[in-house]
């Protein structure tokens, strides 16, 4: 129980970490605030067809691999964001093909 603890708090916590951290960076890179609006926006609105989504992979493969699988998603989503070209002030096209996927 421990260690799922620990593990729910990671994870929260490097989320919460990158949506403090997202208008901060986005502003810096020149961004206009209406955009960074929908952009921090979407993340949100995301987390509710998401929802659904997990609950049924929880029950149908198990809550253990579905935390993995959320695990590992966001450390690609974040091996993305180390690519080259993705970048403040940068184009935003890898960033657009990832909300596509």
């Amino acid at each position: 129980m421990i260690r799922l603890a620990v593990a729910l708090f990671a994870v929260q916590a490097g989320f919460h970490a990158f949506t403090a951290s997202l208008p901060i960076a986005l502003a810096q890179a020149g961004v206009p605030d209406p955009q960074i609006g929908l952009i921090v926006g979407t993340a949100a609105l995301v987390q509710i067809p998401a929802a659904f989504v997990a609950g049924v992979a929880v029950d149908r493969v198990g809550g253990l691999r579905s935390f993995t699988a959320g695990g590992l998603a966001y450390l690609v989503g974040c091996a993305i964001l180390l690519l080259p070209g993705v970048e403040p002030g940068g184009p935003s096209a890898p960033l657009r093909s990832i909300s596509i996927a």
